[in-house]
């Protein structure tokens, strides 16, 4: 009896861990991104201990961090978005698209977990995306907000969710 409490207690432990460090990768995602994404988070990369992710790092500190110049939302222009889906991130997670313009957005699955792309309002749901494989998602969406985010049973309650604008 002892044994099977400790097994469950072990397992929440994992699985809180994973949580957690998955909301510190996910606000640190940014940290990573191209010219056309959002500004990282002034949090430390978490990969440098298990603390780091508390602790505040300057631009001129992190070699992750990005110049005020290389943050921007995705171009209103663009018609080709590239995404990443990683365990419990999107990056980017804001992308600002053309109204009523095809638009592909291609999500590549960099983690270890399959993920797939949700938008409830444009009733757009894909296939699940294999860890390594690559799908495109087709949108011609009127001005509005949306939100997008991974299906899979807790990843959009641990923070796989974004933002998807369009004007």
């Amino acid at each position: 009896m002892r044994k099977t409490g400790f097994i469950v207690i072990s397992a929440l432990a994992v699985i809180l861990s994973i949580i957690f460090v998955g909301g510190f990768a996910r606000a640190n995602a940014g940290a990573q991104m191209s010219a056309s994404t959002p500004c990282a988070s002034p949090m430390a990369s978490p990969g440098a201990s298990p603390m780091a992710g508390m602790e505040m790092a300057s631009p001129a500190a992190s070699p992750m961090a990005s110049p005020a110049a290389e943050c921007a939302p995705a171009a209103a222009s663009a018609t080709n978005i590239q995404m990443e889906a990683g365990d419990l991130f999107f990056k980017p997670d804001a992308v600002t698209i053309p109204a009523n313009t095809d638009v592909t957005i291609t999500i590549k699955n960099v983690g270890a977990l399959p993920h797939d792309f949700y938008i409830d309002a444009l009733n757009i749901k894909s296939p699940l995306i294999d860890p390594g494989k690559t799908i495109e998602v087709k949108i011609n969406a009127k001005p509005g907000t949306y939100e997008f985010y991974c299906n899979q049973p807790g990843h959009k309650a641990a923070g796989m969710h974004g933002t998807l604008t369009v004007k």
